[in-house]
């Protein structure tokens, strides 16, 4: 009896940072091998977003969960990324605000030109965000600030 086992070479890659809305190809090419071999792939995060032109800030869950928030609201923090400006109202911060934590100018866009998503869905009615996810109940979120 003739047994046949094919083995493939064992490829590592450590050290890979996905975040919100990152686009990060992944190309493994994975060749025949033996068990005594391996590859081990280590990098860094980029400095530099060369996929796309998107710049932003991303609100880490550290951030998210020790800031202060206004009522709870993590739609407030968006204040904090460079070239945010508030145009909304100063609400406690209540879930159904009607967008005064999303009234906000992006480098000199008009107020109400800016859209929320949760989850990659949008969460947007007459120009402002319809639901504000308790605090708690978030994790991280990104700022595009250009697009």
């Amino acid at each position: 009896m003739f047994k046949s086992e094919i083995r493939v070479k064992k490829a590592i890659r450590d050290g890979i940072e996905l975040r919100v809305s990152d686009r990060t190809p992944l190309d493994f090419t994975l060749d025949l091998g033996d068990l005594a071999e391996s590859v081990v792939v280590t990098a860094e995060a980029p400095l530099l977003e060369s996929t796309s032109a998107s710049i932003g800030l991303v609100m880490d869950e550290r951030r998210v969960a020790e800031f202060p928030v206004v009522g709870g609201n993590p739609f407030y923090l968006s204040r904090l990324s460079p070239g945010v400006l508030s145009s909304g109202g100063r609400s406690a911060g209540n879930p159904m605000d009607a967008g005064s934590a999303t009234g906000v100018i992006v480098n000199g866009t008009r107020g109400g030109s800016s859209e929320a998503m949760v989850d990659g869905s949008p969460n947007m009615t007459n120009r402002n965000a319809v639901f504000s996810p308790p605090q708690d109940l978030v994790l991280e979120f990104k700022i595009h600030t250009a697009t």
